[in-house]
C-alpha cells in the first residue's frame, strides 16, 4: 500500500520531519501549535494561538490537496481548562455545526513551554464518507448556558464519522441528554454510562461492539484505571487495543471519557497481548484492511518486567523497541508509521523525546526517510506511576 509523507521543512542538515502522512484517502497530520515562522503568535494569548494552530492545520491540508472540511477526527490538547470558553468560540468560527468527531482534554505540557494548545487531526480526502447526526437517545453534549451562552445552541462536532473502513467516535462521557454529568465521583458508574453511549453510537453507525479496534481512555487519576479496565472488558470482551492516560478532562464532574475507533465493512484481526501493553488485558494491535492500530506500549519486556525505573531515556528506548516488535509481528516496520502518539508523565521528558526521536530515526529508518508525523504531550500521570512513557501508533501494512 502506497504511503506518502508530506514534508514542509526540508533542512538538509538533519532528518526531515513529516507534517502529515497520506495512505489511500486518509491523511494523518502531526500536532499543530500556534506557531508562525517568527515564533508563537502573541505569547500568552490562548485564542490567538488556537486560531493560528487552525491556520497551520489548514495549510498542511491545503498542501495535501484538502481543506478543513475534510477533517474527520480531531483531538484538542489544551494547557488550561479556564480557556474553555475561548476554545469554543474559536472552534465555532471553524466548524459552527458540522465539525468532525472530537475529544478534548487538559494536559500538563506540550512540546514547547510557550504553547497553550495543540490540534491533532485525521482527514479523509475520499468520497466514501458518512456522518452520523445527533440522536435523541444520545443528546448533544455541549457546555451549560454559563459557558459561551451566545453559541450554546450550536454543536460544532458530530458524534461519529465513518470514512472508508474506519469509524471515528467523539469522546463519550457520563452525560445525560441535558448535558449534566451523572454518578458524580463514581468511576465505575461513569465508565458504564460512557460505554453505553459508545455502544449506542456504534449501533447507529451500523456496527456492534466487536468492531471496536482501538480505545483511548481519559481519567483524572491513575487509581481509577483498575476499575475502568474491568468495566471496559465487560463491554468489549474481544479486548481491542487500548491506551489510557491520566489527564484533566472536560468540566467539573467529568471523571471518565472514552474515544473509540471502529472497523466498518471489514473484519478486524487482533494480535495477541504482550507483556508491554499498558492495559494488561488488551490486544497489542488490530489490523483493519491495510491499517494497523496499536495499543498503548510501555517500557516492559515481553514477560512484563519493568525496564529503566525512573530513567526516561531507557524507557523511551524500550518502548520504541517494543513498538517495532509489534509492527514486525504484523509484517510492517517503523518506516510505515502513519501517526505516532507519545504520552509522557513529566514535561522534562518532552525534551528527552525530541532528542531520542532523532536517535530512533537513525536506528529504525533509512537515510533520507523523514520521521513520521507525531503528537507528543505530557499528562498528569500514566495509569501506572512506574511508567514514564507510553506510545501508540497507526501504521500502513504492505
Amino acid at each position: 500500500m502506497t504511503l506518502e509523507y508530506i514534508v514542509l521543512d526540508r533542512d538538509s542538515t538533519r532528518r526531515a520531519q513529516a507534517e502529515a502522512s497520506r495512505c489511500q484517502d486518509f491523511l494523518f497530520i502531526r500536532t499543530q501549535l500556534g506557531l508562525t515562522s517568527s515564533g508563537f503568535v502573541e505569547p500568552g494569548n490562548f485564542a490567538e494561538q488556537f486560531a493560528q494552530a487552525f491556520r497551520n492545520l489548514d495549510s498542511v491540508l491545503h498542501t495535501a490537496g484538502g481543506s478543513l472540511s475534510d477533517v474527520v477526527r480531531v483531538r484538542y490538547l489544551v494547557i488550561d481548562g479556564r480557556n474553555y470558553s475561548s476554545w469554543r468560540r474559536v472552534r465555532h468560527g471553524i466548524w459552527p455545526t458540522d465539525g468532525p468527531a472530537t475529544s478534548t482534554l487538559v494536559v500538563y505540557g506540550l512540546p514547547d513551554p510557550r504553547a497553550l494548545a495543540s490540534i491533532e487531526a485525521i482527514a479523509y480526502l475520499g468520497v466514501d464518507r458518512e456522518i452520523m447526526k445527533w440522536h435523541p437517545d444520545i443528546g448533544e453534549h455541549e457546555a451549560p448556558p454559563e459557558v459561551s451562552p451566545d453559541i450554546l445552541s450550536t454543536v460544532g462536532f458530530y458524534p461519529a464519522v465513518r470514512c472508508g473502513c474506519l469509524a471515528f467516535l467523539s469522546g463519550n462521557t457520563a452525560q445525560d441528554s441535558n448535558d449534566r454529568f451523572r454518578c458524580l465521583g463514581d468511576p465505575m458508574a461513569q465508565a458504564r454510562l460512557a460505554h453505553d453511549t459508545n455502544i449506542r453510537q456504534m449501533q447507529l453507525s451500523g456496527v456492534d461492539q466487536s468492531a471496536a479496534v482501538r480505545l483511548l481512555h481519559f481519567a483524572p487519576y491513575p487509581h481509577y484505571f483498575d476499575v475502568i479496565f474491568k468495566v471496559t472488558a465487560q463491554y468489549f470482551p474481544h479486548l481491542p487495543p487500548s491506551s489510557s492516560i491520566a489527564a484533566t478532562i472536560g468540566r467539573p464532574g467529568n471523571i471518565f471519557e472514552s474515544e473509540v475507533t471502529a472497523a466498518v465493512g471489514v473484519k478486524p484481526h487482533f494480535y495477541e497481548t504482550s507483556g508491554f501493553i499498558a492495559d494488561p488485558g488488551a490486544s497489542s494491535a488490530a489490523r483493519v484492511g491495510s491499517f494497523l492500530l496499536t495499543g498503548g506500549i510501555v517500557d516492559r519486556t515481553s514477560d512484563g518486567a519493568l525496564v529503566g525505573p525512573g530513567d526516561g531515556r531507557a524507557q523511551f528506548e524500550q518502548a520504541f523497541k517494543n513498538l517495532t516488535d509489534v509492527l514486525s509481528n504484523a509484517g510492517t516496520d517503523a518506516s510505515r508509521i502513519l501517526m505516532l502518539n507519545v504520552f509522557v508523565s513529566a514535561t522534562t521528558l518532552l525534551t528527552v523525546w525530541e532528542e531520542m526521536r532523532l536517535a530512533f530515526g537513525d536506528e529504525y529508518l533509512k537515510p533520507g526517510e523523514p520521521f513520521p508525523p507525531y503528537s507528543a504531550v505530557a499528562v498528569t500521570a500514566l495509569p501506572s506511576f512506574e511508567h514514564l512513557v507510553q506510545l501508540e501508533a497507526i501504521a500502513a501494512l504492505e
